[in-house]
C-alpha cells in the first residue's frame, strides 16, 4: 500500500484539485469549485446549488460535505458549523425558520452533546441532547423569568425542580446632596442631627433611621413611603 507523510511535506498521490466552470447536473443541480482530478469527485472548496433554491457552500471530500460549510434551505433556514462525510457533525449553529436558533454539539446529522435552543417567544433551554431532543441535564429558562433545572427525557421534564423569578434587591439611594450633608448616617446607629443653631440639643431619630426634612426618616433599604417623625 502506497502511504505519504503530510508532515514532510509529501503531497497525497491521489488528490489533484483542480477548478471546474460552473457545472450543471441533469436534474438541475449545479456546482461551481474543486475537484479532484484523479477521482472525479468535488473535493476542496465549492459551492453546491439545488433546483429548489437550497444551497451548500463550503468544504468538500471524496462528494461530501466534510470540513466547514453553510447550508441555507428554501425556507429560510440555515446552518453553519461542521461536517463529517455528508452529515452535520461537530460545532454548529442552526437558525429555523420559526425564528429558533440552537447553538452546540452536533453528532451524525443530529443535536448531540451540549447545546443552547433559543426559543422565538423569549425562552431558553441549555443542557444536554441526544437525538434532536432534549436528554440529560438542563436547564429551562422561561420568558416570564421562571426556571425549571433538573433532568429530562426525549424532551420531557422528569426530575428537578422550579425556581420562581428572582427579584432584583432594590439599591439604597441616597436623599439629596443637601441632607446628606446635613444627616450623618450608619446603619443601625443612633444618629444625631446637625443643627446650625448651636444653642439648641441635637434632636436624635430612631435607630437604624436616616433623617428627612420635614419630621420623617427614611425606613430600612427602601423607603416605605409612610415615615416617622423625629422625635422630639
Amino acid at each position: 500500500m502506497e502511504t505519504y507523510d503530510k508532515s514532510k511535506g509529501d503531497e497525497n498521490p491521489h488528490v489533484q484539485l483542480e477548478y471546474k466552470p460552473l457545472m450543471v447536473f441533469e436534474d438541475g443541480k449545479t456546482y461551481d469549485g474543486q475537484w479532484n482530478k484523479v477521482t472525479g469527485l468535488r473535493h476542496g472548496k465549492g459551492t453546491m446549488t439545488w433546483a429548489n433554491g437550497a444551497e451548500y457552500e463550503g468544504d468538500w471530500k471524496n462528494d461530501k460535505c466534510h470540513g466547514h460549510g453553510t447550508d441555507t434551505f428554501p425556507d429560510g433556514a440555515s446552518y453553519e458549523g461542521e461536517y463529517r462525510n455528508g452529515r452535520k457533525h461537530g460545532k454548529g449553529k442552526y437558525t429555523c425558520a420559526d425564528g429558533k436558533v440552537y447553538k452546540g454539539d452536533y453528532k451524525a446529522n443530529y443535536m448531540n452533546g451540549f447545546g443552547t435552543l433559543w426559543y422565538s417567544n423569549g425562552d431558553k433551554y441549555e443542557g444536554f441532547w441526544a437525538n434532536d431532543m432534549k436528554n440529560g441535564k438542563g436547564t429551562m429558562t422561561y420568558n416570564d423569568g421562571r426556571k425549571f433545572v433538573g433532568l429530562w427525557e426525549n424532551n420531557e421534564r422528569k426530575e428537578g425542580q422550579f425556581v420562581e423569578k428572582e427579584e432584583k434587591e432594590e439599591k439604597k439611594e441616597s436623599v439629596g446632596k443637601e441632607e446628606d450633608r446635613k444627616v450623618g448616617v450608619t446603619q443601625g446607629q443612633k444618629t444625631p442631627k446637625i443643627s446650625k443653631k448651636k444653642s439648641k440639643k441635637p434632636k436624635v431619630v430612631e435607630e437604624g433611621a436616616e433623617g428627612l426634612e420635614g419630621g420623617m426618616v427614611w425606613c430600612g433599604w427602601i423607603c416605605c413611603g409612610k415615615g416617622k417623625k423625629v422625635s422630639k
